[in-house]
């Protein structure tokens, strides 16, 4: 399930407020940069392990309409500060700061413009450049709030 209610490693608690976005640290199947250091090991990785991975949710059938709203919506979260030392890296193509690519994933959190859903900056990248489809509920949450049904 790409939704989850809490952040297992974070302080952050906001209530009726979903997470979404948030992968886990470790699959095989994660691009080599990633795999080999590309972020760092720390306590909170034996938290993460049940995190969804981004892999489970491509969808390269997803009408390109839809998607490209989708991302529109993500663009216009607003900011909610930053509370990461450093950004992710990509789990599919391993884009980060290290490769100059701090526009890619970026270091901040967002919360979408109706306020139930609170997402990594990086998590538009997953969206815009791999089709990684959100939940249904995300979708019709960003359709209604682009003005489409």
């Amino acid at each position: 399930m790409m939704i989850i209610e809490r952040l297992p490693f974070s302080p952050i608690a906001i209530v009726g407020v979903k997470f979404i976005g948030w992968w886990s640290q470790s699959d095989p199947r994660y691009h080599d940069d990633y795999k080999n250091g590309a972020y760092w090991h720390t306590a909170e990785d034996d938290e993460c392990k049940n995190l969804p991975s981004p892999l489970d949710f491509i969808d390269n059938e997803w009408d390109p309409k839809e998607k490209q709203i989708v991302v529109r919506y993500l663009a216009k979260s607003k900011y909610q500060g930053g509370i990461w030392f450093a950004p992710s890296s990509c789990r599919i193509c391993g884009d980060d700061a290290e490769h100059n690519r701090w526009d890619t994933m970026g270091i901040d959190d967002y919360i979408d413009v109706s306020g139930r859903f609170y997402h990594p900056e990086g998590f538009i990248h997953y969206v815009n450049d791999h089709n990684v489809k959100p939940s249904q509920e995300f979708v019709d949450v960003a359709m209604k709030g682009m003005k489409i049904t």
